[in-house]
């Protein structure tokens, strides 16, 4: 337990680090603001976020203590279930980073929260009123989703495994 936390809290100061770390590395105005994004500038490329999930699932195959592939890719599919409806549903219901999003595209696939958004900057109180009661509506579906991946996954698992999966926030 201790070394999860520890491992978490490493996992935390790293983003805080790289996130820092590319607040210094912006361009100055009127610079190229091209070169390389991967080395402290712009968000995380496909190649590093496929990298940090593979660790991660290193990491959990290890504390699941599994050694058969067969047993594990049965247990990543369910793993990666659980963790995609996580994310479907973000943190707080507002998505990852917890912030209002600007900008045209919906970035987090969550047409609900957009035209919320939309409703609330446009004070529109007849249509925050159906919005939100839509938002609501999607947030609960995504919940429920997510909830059903978490008992899928639990089922399959043993007494062992299930309190690191409830240790690693993967199933209540």
């Amino acid at each position: 337990m201790k070394l999860n936390r520890m491992l978490l809290m490493a996992g935390l100061s790293a983003v805080l680090t790289l996130g820092a770390n590319s607040l210094v590395a912006q361009p100055a105005p009127g610079g190229n603001g091209g070169g390389n994004r991967t080395r402290g500038g712009g968000p995380p490329s496909a190649d590093q976020i496929a990298q940090w999930r593979q660790q991660r699932m290193d990491d959990m195959r290890k504390q699941f203590d599994v050694k058969d592939d067969a047993e594990w890719k049965a247990l990543e599919t369910l793993i990666t279930k659980v963790s995609d409806a996580r994310m479907e549903i973000g943190f707080g219901g507002r998505g990852f980073g917890g912030g209002r999003r600007t900008g045209g595209a919906d970035q987090g696939g969550n047409s609900a929260r957009e035209a919320l958004q939309k409703a609330v900057d446009a004070k529109d109180a007849g249509a925050i009123k159906s919005k939100l009661e839509a938002y609501r509506a999607d947030v609960k579906a995504k919940e429920a989703k997510l909830e059903k991946a978490q008992e899928e996954l639990k089922a399959v698992l043993t007494p062992q495994q299930e309190a690191v999966a409830v240790l690693n926030g993967l199933v209540k």
